[in-house]
Formats: C-alpha cells, sequence, structure tokens
C-alpha cells in the first residue's frame, strides 16, 4: 500500500508541475470524474480481456483512478464463515463501518477496542489450554510471567495531541444495527446490508453452506454473492459495473495442465451447486420472488452467480485500509508521552503471542501436536512476512535507557482487511513490473497512483503477487491464485516464456497492450531478424544436406502409417 505521507508529498509535486492546468482540462476533469485520465477497453490481445489505458500522459505519483468497490468482504467475515460456534468467534480489533470499512468513532475509542479485544482473545486462549498431567512450575515463561490487565481505565477522558495529518475524531456511527454499524445512510442501504437485515436467517444459512469451502474459494463465493446482490437490487452502475464480469463459471478457471484440475473443478461446482438454493432463498426474501425469478439487471440464475464467483476469482483486488493510530503514532511527535504505557502493553501482548505461534508450529513439525489444533484460516496479525507482502511498517524507539526504552513498530495496530470487487479498478492487468500501485487511504476506496511516468495509449498495470519475489515463485502464485501464466514484458526477458521470442509480431500501434507491447514487439521483431540473418550467413558457410535425402526419409514413413 501507498501511505499517507507520500501520498501528501506526491500530491504536492503534482500540484508543481500542473499549474498551468486550462479551465477545459478542468471542466473536462469535472465532467468525467474521477476516471477523467484513463479509459476501460478490450485489450489487443484477446488473452487479456479488458485493460486500463491512459488517455493522457501520466507522471509518477499521479492519481490515476478512484474507484468504490460494488461490493466487499471483509477479511474477518470470511474468517468468521468458518467457525461453526458464535461463541467462537474472536472479538473484534477495530471498530469500521461494515459495508466501506472506514474506520469509526475516535483514536481512544480505537485503542480501547484493541486493548479489550486482545485481552479477551489472551484469557480464551489461557481457558481453552489444557490442563491436565501439568506438574507444578512446568509453564512456560509468558505464563509465569501473565501481562496484566489492559490499561484501558482513563482512555475516554484522554485528551490526545492534534495530528496534522491524522484527526482524533473519525467517522461517526451513524446508524447501528443487529448486523453491523454503519458511517451513513448510503452505506446503511447498500444492497448487502439490506439482504443481511431482510433476509435474516436465509443469509446466514448460505454464509454457513459455503463455510466448510476452502478459504480461497470460499471468498469467491461469498463476494459472487454479495456482487449479484448488488446487481438484483437495481442500482444504476450496477448494470456496467457487473456486465463484463459475467464471463466464465468459477469451475472452468483450473488451470487444465494441473494435476488435480478435475479435482478442483468438481469439488467447487459441487459448492456452488449445493449453496446456491440457500442464497437464491436469501435474495427472494430481500428483493422478493419476481426478481429472483425474472431478474433485473442479470438473470437471477446458477449460471450467472458461477459467473461472478469467476469472475471474482479473476478481478478481486485486496483491500488493506492502514489504522489510524498507524498514521497518527508516524505524524506526531507528542504521540510518545500520551500512549507510551498503552503502546507498551500491546507489545508484550504481541511478543507473547508470536512465541506461542512459533511455538505450535514447532510442535506440530515434532509430532507433538496436531496441525488441526491450529488456526490455519484466518488473517493473522502477527505475520512476520508482512514487508515481503509489501505492507509498510515502521519502526520506533519509545523511552530512554534499556530499563524504561522499548522497542516497536506499526503492526501492533491491524490494518482492515477484505477483499473487494471494482468497477473500474478490476479491469487492470497484472505485470510484474507495474506501472500502478495500490493506495487505501480512510476507507475500501481505492486509489491506483502511478509509479513512474505513463504515456497517453500505455496500459496501465499493477501487481497481482509481489514483484519482488524470485521470477520462478511470482509465476506459480499467478498460476495458483488467479490460473494464468504471465506473459509480461519482464517474463519475457527472464525467459519464461519461449514461444514469444518467435512469434510474429505486429506493428507497434496494433500490438495488445499499447506502447509496452509495441516497444516489446519492435525488439522481437529486430531479434528474429538478427538472428535469421545470422542463420542465413552459416548456411552458407555449411550448407545444409541435399534435399533428395530428406525426401527419402519421409517417403519411406508413410506406408508404414498407413499400415
Amino acid at each position: 500500500c501507498h501511505d499517507f505521507a507520500h501520498c501528501a508529498a506526491t500530491s504536492q509535486r503534482r500540484k508543481r508541475r500542473r499549474r498551468t492546468s486550462t479551465v477545459m482540462d478542468l471542466l473536462f476533469a469535472k465532467a468525467l470524474g474521477d476516471t477523467a485520465v484513463v479509459q476501460t477497453r478490450a485489450c489487443d490481445d484477446p488473452r487479456k480481456g479488458k485493460g486500463v489505458f491512459a488517455l493522457v500522459d501520466l507522471h509518477d505519483g499521479e492519481v490515476v483512478m478512484r474507484d468504490s468497490p460494488l461490493a466487499l468482504l471483509p477479511s474477518a467475515e470470511l474468517s468468521e464463515a468458518a467457525i461453526e460456534d458464535a461463541r467462537d468467534v474472536p472479538p473484534a480489533t477495530i471498530d469500521t463501518c461494515t459495508t466501506c470499512g472506514a474506520f469509526t468513532g475516535t483514536l481512544t475509542t480505537q485503542l480501547k477496542t484493541l486493548l479489550n479485544a486482545r485481552a479477551r482473545s489472551r484469557s480464551a486462549a489461557a481457558a481453552a489450554a489444557p490442563k491436565s498431567g501439568k506438574r507444578k512450575g512446568s509453564g512456560t515463561a509468558a505464563e509465569k510471567d501473565s501481562l496484566p490487565p489492559p490499561p484501558v481505565k482513563g482512555l475516554d477522558a484522554l485528551a490526545l495531541p492534534e495530528s496534522e495529518w491524522q484527526p482524533t475524531r473519525l467517522r461517526e456511527r451513524m446508524f447501528i444495527k443487529k448486523d453491523g454499524a454503519f458511517c451513513c445512510s448510503t452505506c446503511a442501504t447498500h444492497p448487502v446490508a439490506t439482504m443481511r437485515e431482510s433476509a435474516k436467517g436465509k443469509w446466514k444459512a448460505f454464509v454457513d453452506a459455503v463455510g466448510g469451502v476452502p478459504r480461497a474459494d470460499r471468498r469467491c463465493l461469498l463476494l459472487g454473492a454479495k456482487i449479484l446482490a448488488v446487481a438484483l437490487a437495481g442500482d444504476p452502475d450496477a448494470r456496467e459495473g457487473v456486465a463484463h464480469l459475467c464471463a466464465r463459471p468459477m469451475w472452468d478457471l483450473a488451470p487444465s495442465n494441473a494435476e488435480d484440475a478435475e479435482e478442483y473443478a468438481s469439488n467447487v461446482r459441487k459448492a456452488i451447486e449445493a449453496s446456491w438454493p440457500k442464497l437464491k432463498a436469501a435474495l427472494t426474501a430481500a428483493f422478493g420472488a419476481d426478481v429472483t425469478k425474472n431478474g433485473r439487471n442479470v438473470p437471477c440464475t446458477l449460471e450467472t452467480y458461477a459467473s461472478l464467483c469467476g469472475a471474482t476469482q479473476m478481478n478481486a483486488l485486496a483491500v488493506k485500509v492502514p489504522h489510524p493510530l498507524m498514521k497518527y503514532v508516524v505524524s506526531t511527535v507528542a504521540a510518545e508521552g500520551a500512549l507510551t504505557e498503552h503502546v507498551q502493553w500491546l507489545v508484550r501482548e504481541k511478543a507473547d503471542r508470536v512465541a506461542k505461534k512459533a511455538s505450535e508450529e514447532e510442535k506440530v513439525l515434532d509430532g507433538a501436536m496436531d496441525i488441526d489444533d491450529i488456526d490455519l484460516d484466518s488473517d493473522s496479525d502477527d505475520d512476520e512476512t508482512r514487508e515481503a507482502n509489501g505492507d509498510e511498517r515502521y519502526s520506533f524507539r519509545w523511552g530512554y535507557g534499556e530499563d524504561e526504552g522499548f522497542d516497536f513498530d506499526t503492526t501492533v495496530f491491524p490494518a482492515f482487511k477484505g477483499t473487494a470487487i471494482f468497477p473500474l479498478a478490476s479491469s487492470l492487468n497484472h505485470s510484474c513490473d507495474p506501472n500502478c500501485e495500490v493506495a487505501y487511504v480512510d476507507d475500501s476506496r481505492v486509489h491506483i497512483l502511478a509509479k513512474r511516468s505513463i504515456s497517453r495509449d500505455e496500459e496501465c498495470t499493477i501487481a497481482y503477487v509481489d514483484p519482488d519475489l524470485d521470477g520462478e515463485e511470482r509465476r506459480e502464485e499467478l498460476k495458483e491464485t488467479y490460473g494464468f501464466d504471465c506473459e509480461c514484458d519482464v517474463c519475457i526477458r527472464e525467459g519464461f516464456v519461449p514461444h514469444l521470442k518467435r512469434r510474429k509480431v505486429l506493428p507497434p500501434k496494433q500490438s495488445g497492450g499499447g506502447l509496452i507491447w509495441g516497444k516489446l514487439d519492435a525488439e522481437l521483431k529486430a531479434q528474429l531478424a538478427a538472428e535469421k540473418k545470422a542463420a542465413a550467413k552459416k548456411g552458407a558457410r555449411d550448407p545444409k544436406p541435399a534435399p533428395a535425402k530428406k525426401t527419402a526419409a519421409v517417403t519411406k514413413k508413410t506406408p508404414a502409417k498407413k499400415a
């Protein structure tokens, strides 16, 4: 993700560059809104489907696009779907709008929620730990030196120093319902919120039906159901936003060369077909039998649902909204004096949690613990590979001396995480050397920023996976997650796509993907011509065998095939 400070810096650079914007430019941008500088259209390369192309020259740091999601699936909701007993659902560590993912309340209420949630999870884990056969004094160091209660007393009255970059007051919780809290009337009346409220137990029955599906596939089924609800609700933008997503059913997207392709396709098809009656019942309860029978914007059929699940697998974007306390700590020097006690407690709690996870993994490897006893379904806040995944991380040292000072980083404040489908941004194609990057600031609205200069008519691309990964790892992850073999210029240069080195090239203006592919085709064409020239010279020095021998060999083989 792009951090707020960099967004501010690039915004200043953009202002300096473009002070001479004309009145016509402003009117054009106002008329077209956030898509004034890009256009979504079909790529010349049919394998890539639709893409996003620049209508004007763009500079490093400029906002290429802003887009609001059609539907959002929080990671917490995805994890809860796999939990059979509601009493086992972990407490929420953040307060956010159920529809858009915006952080709500104030910085102090967010901190109180986080402290209480960590303490309750710690108590629940201690209560669930096996106690039989344990001798006195055999506990771990963490159990002996347990944390004191979280420092939540007085938080309601705590006045935090003001920050230039991060307000202490966040969005208000305007509507609080049984199925969630919402920051505005638009979010409260979103089709998904309406369906969950109107369908009552029927939506829950659908969620339970997909709870046993593997996490990656469950994500597609849940998000595909939400997109279908948005389309059936009759949203004016839903038709265009959903119609171009309906492509192939999810069970047809398994890589054909995978060893378990047939088994995967069969399992996915069974899961979609088994959950469809429950989803249709929820949609009927929410929007009426006439809508589900006749359809609105899209047909309400199993085939449509399966196609939307497939579109989710191919086009969904990860959402990560940074915690406002992270931004506050980074941008406010005075935060140290106000929050030292609270941050220090979170640091100690996280250290215990990470140590426990490492101990469990070691026990599994040693055979002393069953892997089923470890929660492998959730998005962990303890993942030490966050930097490798592109997450931002700032390290600090607060206090003085070895006894009073302590080190921490901003991952003690968990981000809002989820998956979403966007009307425009979901058309962005992948490149292992992308010219754009994804950023989230206050909610799930995505900001696409230029990483470098982008020429007019050049395709705008993002990285679906970490571009810093090794080439084989990168391609394997793309194949497993999105079901395609990458043929971007990086993979070609690294030798992973040998057949493109001999492919028939087209003129730059006709080649798929705009100028990038045009330049690449020109390079390949020149390389091919050079190789032909070299081969011709070699043939002149070393003549090939007479054609008669080759013809005789073919003649000998032909009768054998006919016989």
